[in-house]
């Protein structure tokens, strides 16, 4: 190859490579947008689940700390109903059980489905505070009369 056989580039060449430059430069913006967009939405993602399981963590916490479940029978699969401390003072199982006595007062557990207050007071059963797993107070109606070992029997814990 000697000097003479080089060949100037003309306009066609250097339109053609121009061409090239920008569509692969085009190309890499594509991927780099696309690269962030991706790293911003698991970032997104990761924030959100973190912020949702502190609320969780929040909520459980609430709901130790204020809420009861009334039970209809002496049965952790039995049909209840939720309530929660309308203050801010913490549950304790004479609370629990006051609760929950509303309800059966009021005929909440009379009838397969809830009834709404008809203005009678309905007879209240003994009821008895024990804690779920979870540290929530559960109160029960107690028909057999024994208190020993009854939350224990229902594998829950006695409320102290």
């Amino acid at each position: 190859m000697n000097g003479s056989d080089f060949e100037a580039p003309d306009n066609q060449d250097f339109d053609r490579l121009e061409a090239e430059f920008f569509t692969e430069l085009k190309a890499s913006s594509r991927r780099r947008t696309r690269r962030h967009r991706w790293v911003a939405g698991a970032t997104a993602l990761a924030i959100t689940l973190g912020a949702g399981t502190a609320w969780i963590v929040l909520a459980n916490q609430h709901l130790r700390e204020r809420a009861t479940y009334c039970y209809a029978k002496a049965d952790v699969n039995a049909r209840y109903a939720t309530v929660a401390a309308t203050d801010e003072t913490t549950s304790a199982a004479g609370q629990a059980v006051d609760r929950c006595a509303g309800l059966w007062q009021i005929g909440y557990f009379d009838s397969a489905s809830p009834a709404s207050d008809d203005g009678r007071a309905h007879a209240v059963p003994t009821l008895e505070a024990c804690v779920r797993p979870d540290g929530v107070y559960a109160v029960f109606p107690n028909t057999e009369g024994d208190t020993s070992k009854f939350c224990e029997r229902l594998g829950l814990t006695a409320a102290g």
